[in-house]
């Protein structure tokens, strides 16, 4: 659409431009610039744009102008909603999650890791999963469940470990690997929940039953 000789009223709408507008008046009045200022603005189907915009005064034929640049920011702003609710789930989730490299080193873990493990953040980025080995699985072990990685992207399964105070837990596990555009893993999330009072409580059931089938 042509807009020669439009009013910055019909050009600018929305909620954020009159923010705009002063700035542009003030390049004009005062010859002052500013950058990297956001407001809301409004297209022309009516939709809302989060907008980052640059003022600064300049000379046309002797004439002073203002040059404006706009920048459709709203897509940064969704990332940025979408990166705090993720953040706020792995800071709240009741499950354990850890979140490693491509070389299985520890980059992260929320809080209820630190619950179920008894390890602080810092005793464990930097390391491999390994910290948490109970010895009771063999490299048998381990190795399907790389494969498992590899070929599908997922394992799920119940693996023995131990806590930071040495006491061996069982925990039911869900490992993901996640992909880069190009297919190449970048990360592994891992997501696990203590299951031990189950487990205890379950075998306790069938040794009951056992017994009573027994006699």
């Amino acid at each position: 659409q042509d807009l020669e000789g439009c009013a910055l009223s019909t050009v600018l709408a929305g909620p954020g431009s009159g923010v705009v507008v002063d700035k542009i008046n003030h390049a004009f009045s005062d010859g002052a610039s500013c950058s990297a200022h956001e407001a809301t603005l409004v297209d022309l189907q009516g939709r809302t744009l989060a907008v980052e915009f640059s003022v600064a005064p300049i000379s046309v034929g002797g004439e002073r102008r203002a040059q404006v640049i706009l920048r459709d920011v709203s897509f940064r702003h969704e990332r940025e909603r979408e990166l705090r609710l993720a953040q706020a789930v792995f800071e709240t989730t009741a499950e354990a999650m850890m979140i490693t490299d491509a070389n299985q080193k520890i980059l992260n873990v929320n809080p209820a890791f630190c619950e179920v493990t008894g390890y602080r953040i810092d005793e464990v980025v930097g390391k491999t999963p390994n910290i948490l080995a109970s010895g009771r699985h063999g490299e048998d072990f381990y190795r399907a469940m790389h494969q498992t990685l590899a070929d599908g992207g997922h394992w799920r399964g119940e693996i023995w470990n131990r806590r930071a105070d040495g006491a061996i837990y069982v925990q039911r596990v869900t490992i993901s690997a996640i992909h880069d555009s190009a297919g190449k893993t970048t990360n592994y999330v891992g997501v696990f929940s203590d299951i031990t009072q189950e487990k205890e409580a379950s075998e306790k059931l069938l040794h009951i039953a056992s017994h009573d089938a027994l006699t």
